[in-house]
């Protein structure tokens, strides 16, 4: 099945894009660049129409940046793609298998809304149904009914948590990641604006593994993600701690 493939990519750092799009079209994927966006360049009108009402006061900027971003490509998918399933990438993604092996599993569409091929955190063994902390958004299959579903969900915390939990969306965790993420910069050189200030792993996640990687600690976003987790079941709010993620 063929899909198109849209890259999240800040205008400033458009040599993230071009060093990953350089190992996207070496195994035979052309990448549709999408301009991510900051908090301050998202239209007020669209933080009411995407966004919880708390969400302006303690998410993130760069969670709510994120975010964002991902609706965009959502919205070009449904807007300018024909195609049923589109593959959505973040622009430290890199490939561990080619387009053939990607289209095999977008022929599965059937069977999910949203597939994440790159997982972080604690992973579903073999794949399936995402836990309260299997996140990372770097790479994902989503579907056209997929899409719609996530653009009708008012996001309050992170991007990839929030998709959890969206009404009705069918997201599994594929059996193995398809991506891997270059955390640290080495191959574009261009640490990513929004994550350059956060670069710790906590030790509860530094030796947690994934389904493929050896180690799926994400620098910035492990932290995030846990302690957003954490906060969240504890005091049953969606509030997250004020640490970058994107």
């Amino acid at each position: 099945m063929n899909f198109t493939t849209y890259v999240i990519n800040l205008d400033s750092q458009r040599e993230r894009f071009e060093a990953q799009s350089q190992s996207l079209r070496e195994v035979g994927i052309l990448p549709v660049r999408i301009r991510a966006f900051t908090r301050d360049e998202i239209p007020e009108q669209d933080v009411d129409r995407h966004f919880a009402r708390h969400a302006r006061h303690v998410t993130p900027h760069s969670n709510m940046a994120c975010a964002y971003s991902h609706i965009v490509a959502l919205k070009t998918f449904l807007e300018t793609d024909p195609k049923p399933v589109a593959l959505i990438l973040e622009d430290d993604a890199f490939p561990l298998v080619d387009v053939e092996a990607l289209r095999k599993t977008a022929q599965t569409h059937g069977e999910w809304d949203m597939l994440s091929l790159h997982c972080d955190g604690l992973c579903p063994e073999g794949g399936g149904a995402p836990g309260r902390l299997s996140a990372s958004a770097a790479a994902y299959f989503v579907t056209r009914e997929g899409a719609q579903k996530i653009l009708h969900h008012k996001f309050d915390y992170q991007y990839d948590l929030d998709t959890t939990y969206v009404r009705g969306l069918r997201k599994r965790v594929d059996r193995e990641n398809s991506f891997w993420t270059d955390e640290d910069a080495t191959m574009s050189g261009s640490w990513s604006t929004n994550r350059k200030n956060v670069r710790g792993c906590p030790t509860l996640l530094r030796d947690v593994r994934g389904n493929r990687e050896r180690r799926t600690c994400v620098t910035p976003c492990g932290t995030n993600f846990f302690v957003s987790f954490v906060t969240k079941s504890l005091l049953s709010t969606s509030w997250s701690w004020p640490w970058p993620c994107f």
